[in-house]
């Protein structure tokens, strides 16, 4: 008898918070007649009772949600705006003070001027596969499927004509007996970072290794094999020049600049898995 109460308690209470939260009793997997291209604001609610969980059964479509007796504010999801572009896969995307900026498969690196997303137009790169892309202040860096960067200006915003500083890194001043460059990476250029204060560029690759950039005396100051594996992603620490990387080897490295020189020392790894790790952040504090 005590088991069969306790079994209508649970019952009885999984009925009346499925009231309370108002859940549809079932999902939709067939194809939608609607226009996809805009979807009405919704508002929808910060605790933990809002999210569909794992269907128990047939005749119970959700599990049970933790109980919060705190308030919530109801939260509003709006798309402001899409963009298409029908090049290929878009690999990259960053946002300056002016516009943000998309890389593709194609060689056009696209524009849209904030806030209006108005586009701009494109800028027409000799390479295509532009897998890395990143914006600051008035300058633009790309990273092409020639294994090569480019350092625009684009710093004209009504208009929009961007004009390329220079490609990293530079061509062999021996044109008549090419060489095979050491600076340039073996493979895709998969992450790049900048250093505000020293002005570097840091970029990682497939390749295994992390190079450095002097972007106004247009030369590489360093190269180093970061990992056992893929260099999937690098990020800097503006406040003390450290340099974060992660790769596909399942490990997170970090760097130091040698005071006064142009190398870089491992002062840490942290490994927390055998799968890859494949993306980097840092936060302000």
């Amino acid at each position: 008898m005590e088991e069969f109460h306790v079994k209508q308690t649970l019952r009885s209470f999984m009925d009346e918070e499925r009231k309370n939260i108002n859940l549809p009793r079932r999902l939709s997997l067939g194809d939608h007649k609607s226009d996809s291209r805009y979807t009405p604001a919704r508002t929808s609610s910060a605790s933990a009772t809002s999210f569909p969980l794992w269907p128990m059964s047939p005749d119970t479509p959700w599990t049970l949600s933790p109980v919060r007796t705190s308030p919530t504010v109801p939260l509003l999801y709006h798309c402001l705006v899409s963009l298409h572009r029908n090049e290929g896969n878009i690999f990259s995307i960053t946002v300056s003070k002016d516009f943000i900026f998309t890389g593709s498969k194609s060689s056009r690196i696209h524009a849209w001027k904030k806030p209006d997303c108005t586009e701009m137009g494109y800028i027409k790169a000799k390479s295509g596969e532009i897998r890395t892309i990143l914006a600051y202040e008035r300058v633009l860096f790309t990273t092409h499927g020639d294994r090569k960067i480019r350092v625009w200006d684009v710093s004209l915003t009504e208009n929009f004509r961007p004009k390329k500083i220079t490609t990293l890194p530079r061509r062999s001043s021996f044109l008549l007996y090419p060489r095979k460059n050491d600076y340039q990476h073996k493979d895709y250029i998969s992450c790049i970072a900048y250093n505000n204060t020293d002005k570097l560029l840091y970029t990682g690759s497939w390749d295994k290794t992390v190079k450095a950039w002097k972007v106004s005396k247009k030369e590489c100051i360093d190269s180093f094999v970061a990992h056992e594996g893929l260099v999937n992603a690098i990020e800097i620490n503006q406040e003390d020049g450290c340099v974060f990387t992660c790769s596909s080897d399942g490990t997170v490295k970090i760097w130091r600049r040698v005071f006064a020189e142009s190398s870089h020392i491992l002062t840490m790894t942290l490994k927390f898995q055998l799968s890859p790790v494949n993306a980097l952040a840092l936060s302000s504090s």
